[in-house]
């Protein structure tokens, strides 16, 4: 449980200070947040220009579509690394013992990966529309609206749930699982019908996918793209269900740190 009276948000403020000046002084991290975003938005929006000139006739523009999808599922990546990679930069450094040793708290740590990466996707998302902008005169809060408020936090919340069931992942089974914090995030992206409806997917993969709630995320997103509002009831069952995704994956990841707690964090590198 979390107890507010000894919750300090002096020490939450000393690890964003933390993790600025580590995100500065590290050039992995610094490409890491714009270079990837990049090399999506050349890649698939060649493909998608390539899509355009064989169906000239759609009615909607498979162009800003695949544009828009790359920006909006890096905010789902980006969300899960900050909190993944966030614990494994601690092992890498051999920092977690010295970490915890501080009278710094796990809710006072969560909360500070939290603020900071949703700052640093935001600079992402701000950074991937200008991209967007200069190659393909696609500006991405005029596609979407303000609606790209409610569209963003969704997805950030699953992000925060990837990166929370990474966590426990590695806490359970050390870092020989590392590979699991770039590589699971890949595995929800063909059941979140980024560039196509879900209704393409095979019948037993619709059923799993209706499961996660990026896929109602980029229904509506490609519903707004063609001038309709946006279905709030299935944006508000998308919500409701990464509110509960969330809370599973920081139950789940509480344990596995109570377990190793018991046994020594020195157990997990």
């Amino acid at each position: 449980m979390l107890n507010l009276d000894s919750f300090s948000w002096q020490r939450v403020g000393a690890m964003l200070v933390r993790l600025w000046y580590g995100t500065l002084r590290s050039f992995d991290r610094l490409t890491d947040a714009f270079y990837w975003v990049t090399i999506d938005l050349i890649l698939w929006g060649v493909t998608a220009g390539y899509v355009q000139k064989q169906v000239p006739s759609s009615d909607l523009n498979i162009y800003f579509l695949f544009v828009c999808g790359v920006i909006m599922w890096s905010v789902v990546y980006r969300g899960q690394n900050d909190i993944g990679i966030g614990l494994l930069d601690e092992l890498w450094n051999k920092n977690l013992v010295n970490l915890f040793a501080s009278p710094l708290t796990v809710p006072e740590w969560i909360t500070s990966l939290l603020i900071f990466g949703f700052l640093k996707n935001c600079v992402a998302v701000l950074f991937g529309s200008l991209v967007a902008w200069v190659l393909y005169d696609f500006f991405l809060f005029t596609a979407l609206g303000w609606y790209l408020i409610p569209l963003f936090f969704i997805l950030l919340m699953n992000g925060w749930w990837i990166g929370f069931l990474v966590q426990a992942v590695i806490l359970r089974v050390t870092t020989k699982a590392q590979a699991f914090a770039w590589t699971f995030v890949w595995v929800m992206a063909p059941l979140s019908a980024i560039y196509f409806p879900l209704a393409t997917l095979p019948p037993n993969l619709q059923l799993v996918a209706k499961a996660m709630p990026t896929s109602y995320v980029f229904e509506e997103m490609r519903s707004i793209m063609r001038g309709s509002p946006p279905n709030w009831d299935r944006l508000g069952f998308a919500t409701l269900l990464s509110a509960l995704y969330v809370i599973i994956a920081v139950w789940l990841m509480r344990r596995a740190f109570q377990r190793v707690l018991r046994s020594g964090l020195v157990k997990v590198y």
